[in-house]
């Protein structure tokens, strides 16, 4: 199996090894009897090599590691087939996954998993990158799904243009290893369909620790100040919308 098989999402895994050759492990949040290795998709545009250093900030809250080795192939699991509907939207069978071993250079103290969540303490809409493969439409449903936990929503409007915001230049680092200096997003508007009880933000890999209905006016103070101006233009040009 390739890569590039329309059945299997692109991953990395990371295998971290310390000094005394025992592997690092992490218990997913919500599932306390289920631990795995560092993992993640392959953004568009990433190389692989470059999605396992991101992940190993993101997962892991440490870049203090040295790359030893990577797989000679990509190595592929199918997720059981009544499962699927749960993850990605049933969109792929299961990963392909490149696999690279690290050798951890740190401390156990330099390890910080809450590190990339701790990031900005501030709120913000759903939000995700767009898969290889993916068209922009295909990521907001797919995105909906993973950081809302609900598919009950209708799409309204689709923003004309592209939006951009920077990262500032002190905090690129801890975004994407540096390699951006911030996201081009097209943004839609949907119609939520269904009832509180409907959005479980637990139910994929958990984005958000917390959720809440905001009036558009109340909500711009409580986003992070950089991204403000992207909020700003798509409340602008969705506003007959939220009024």
């Amino acid at each position: 199996m390739t890569a590039g098989s329309k059945f299997y999402r692109r991953n990395v895994g990371l295998m971290l090894i310390a000094s005394d050759r025992r592997i690092f492990v992490g218990r997913r949040v919500n599932q306390p009897d289920a631990w795995q290795m560092p993992q993640g998709g392959i953004d568009e545009g990433e190389s692989a090599v470059e999605a396992a250093c991101r992940e190993l900030w993101e997962e892991v809250g440490t870049t203090k590691a040295l790359l030893l080795r990577e797989s000679t192939r990509w190595i592929t699991y199918d997720v059981p087939e009544a499962l699927r509907p749960g993850h990605w939207k049933g969109r792929w069978h299961g990963q392909a996954q490149k696999w690279f071993a690290l050798a951890f250079t740190g401390r156990d103290g330099d390890i910080d998993i809450e590190a990339h969540d701790r990031e900005f303490n501030a709120w913000q809409m759903p939000q995700g990158g767009i898969d290889q493969g993916e068209t922009a439409v295909e990521a907001a449903c797919r995105e909906l799904w993973e950081e809302v936990g609900t598919t009950k929503a209708l799409l309204l409007r689709e923003s004309e243009t592209w939006l951009t915001y920077d990262v500032p230049e002190a905090e690129r680092p801890a975004h994407w290893k540096g390699r951006w200096h911030g996201q081009s997003q097209k943004w839609f508007a949907l119609a939520f369909i269904g009832r509180d009880a409907d959005i479980d933000i637990e139910a994929h890999d958990r984005e958000f620790d917390a959720w809440q209905w905001l009036a558009a006016s109340d909500m711009l103070e409580r986003i992070v100040p950089f991204k403000r101006p992207v909020y700003e233009a798509v409340l602008k040009e969705f506003a007959d919308l939220v009024r």
